[in-house]
């Protein structure tokens, strides 16, 4: 009766390693089809990353991570934020990928932060951008992250010449609300004309609150009172 048990167990335990490796390889080729995978340590313009001062990332380590597709597939692993390409790295067994499809992406998530990708015109082909969610609800608070490139600069009378570099741009806030086109905010008028419908007390709200469009907590604020009218 024992030796019936083991046999059972055994071919229990294959049966079942069998079937998870079916639905991991199943997941791996759905992912597949939404998500074209391609090897970043060959790139040109990723070595040389190394012989530019600064850096074009959120931040130089992988962090955990997770991605959620249209179709439900979901990916967990190390993930990065290149904000000069615009574009999610990902690692698998110390190779790095990058998501070449991100308008199939609903969103990503990189430890706290999380990411949607917004394509303005796919007809024309146009190229979204990567855009940081700060706010969910009816009006989304969207940022947009910038680093610049400078080129190097030979020397010059009086000044010693410069390295090429990465430097952190100014960042950028838009207002998406349901699920329209992203509205810059360029001033406190922007934000009330963008928010017409409760435009008096957004006013109101703006000026008791001493809101700074410069902010990010000010702002999150804001469309969060926005949101709970």
């Amino acid at each position: 009766m024992k030796y019936l048990i083991t046999i059972f167990l055994f071919f229990s335990m294959f049966a079942c390693e069998k079937v998870f490796s079916q639905i991991v390889m199943r997941e791996m080729q759905d992912l597949a089809t939404m998500v074209r995978f391609t090897k970043r340590l060959t790139s040109r313009q990723q070595n040389s990353y190394t012989e530019i001062e600064g850096t074009p990332y959120m931040s130089e380590d992988f962090n955990p991570g997770e991605v959620y597709t249209k179709n439900n597939i979901l990916y967990k692993g190390p993930l990065r934020y290149n904000i000069y390409a615009d574009e999610i790295e990902f690692k698998v067994n110390d190779i790095v990928y990058w998501i070449a499809e991100p308008q199939k992406i609903i969103y990503i998530k990189i430890e706290k932060s999380t990411f949607i990708y917004f394509h303005s015109d796919e007809k024309k082909n146009k190229k979204g951008s990567f855009y940081e969610l700060l706010v969910e609800g009816k009006c989304q608070l969207l940022l947009k992250r910038n680093t610049v490139f400078l080129k190097a600069e030979a020397a010059k009378p009086y000044q010693d010449p410069k390295p090429a570099r990465f430097r952190v741009g100014n960042d950028t806030y838009l207002l998406l609300i349901d699920n329209g086109l992203p509205q810059l905010i360029t001033n406190k008028k922007s934000i009330i004309n963008a928010l017409s419908e409760k435009s008096s007390d957004i006013s109101k709200y703006i000026k008791k609150q001493k809101i700074s469009i410069k902010e990010k907590g000010d702002l999150i604020k804001l469309v969060k009172y926005y949101n709970s009218l």
